[in-house]
């Protein structure tokens, strides 16, 4: 029978199986050709603890109905190694997960209490630009929403292009702003959320943003691997709130 093993236990051997939420999934693409070679995702189990993976491209049609965001899955026939190269890593775990034509997804039916639905490692605004300097190690930041911009439309590549500048202000009365582009202002949708809120503080939970610097200032950007979240039921955001 195979063992079921926590992803804090995952080492650099052929390993048995793991039950775990697919926390998130975006595409790996290839810079030199700008062609999609595979998929990049983060698992994440009930102990709170994630991993980062990858695999090829023709491995995830095969399996891309059950290995959706959200679902929790039994996995198994993986391989791990240790991380070479920590440039992108989006979570602390030092091995990274590779999975193979042998591997296999199978949906489980769980409680989805039973297994977080979010990771995040916050780092406090006031160190970006200080102790966060790496224009390729992604961070998960979260803080109040204090104003933002209407939505312009920008030229980029040629082409008219959405563009939002939102602005987060934490307990120290630290901000930080953000300059969205494209489909990230429609997930974001900070003006639909503003409008429901009833002049509530918006508290906006971002995992894996990058650093961008400017003329000596550092801001924020997303990219594929960028979440947001701003549900007062999360328990990140309902913790935050109450500091406040």
């Amino acid at each position: 029978m195979d063992i079921v093993l926590p992803i804090s236990q995952l080492t650099n051997r052929v390993q048995d199986v793991i039950h775990a939420r697919v926390f998130k999934i975006w595409q790996a693409i290839d810079t030199k050709n700008n062609n999609v070679w595979g998929m990049n995702f983060v698992l994440l189990d009930k102990e709170e603890d994630a991993i980062q993976g990858v695999m090829p491209i023709n491995i995830y049609r095969r399996m891309e109905l059950d290995f959706v965001e959200g679902n929790i899955c039994e996995i198994g026939r993986f391989t791990v190694e240790h991380i070479k190269n920590s440039a992108f890593r989006t979570v602390k775990h030092d091995f990274t997960i590779y999975f193979s034509g042998q591997t296999y997804v199978t949906p489980l039916d769980l409680d989805l209490h039973d297994v977080p639905v979010c990771y995040f490692d916050f780092k406090r605004l006031e160190d970006i630009g200080t102790k966060i300097t790496d224009e390729k190690q992604p961070f998960d930041v979260i803080g109040r929403v204090s104003h933002f911009t209407t939505i312009e439309e920008k030229m980029a590549n040629g082409k008219p292009t959405k563009m939002q500048t939102i602005y987060m202000t934490n307990e120290s009365g630290r901000t930080v702003e953000m300059t969205l582009w494209a489909h990230f202002v429609d997930q974001l949708d900070i003006d639909g959320v503003y409008a429901k809120s009833n002049n509530q503080p918006i508290v906006l939970a971002c995992s894996s943003v990058m650093l961008k610097p400017y003329r000596g200032k550092y801001s924020l950007k997303a990219y594929a691997a960028t979440r947001f979240y701003m549900d007062r039921g999360l328990k990140e955001i309902k913790e935050y709130l109450q500091r406040l």
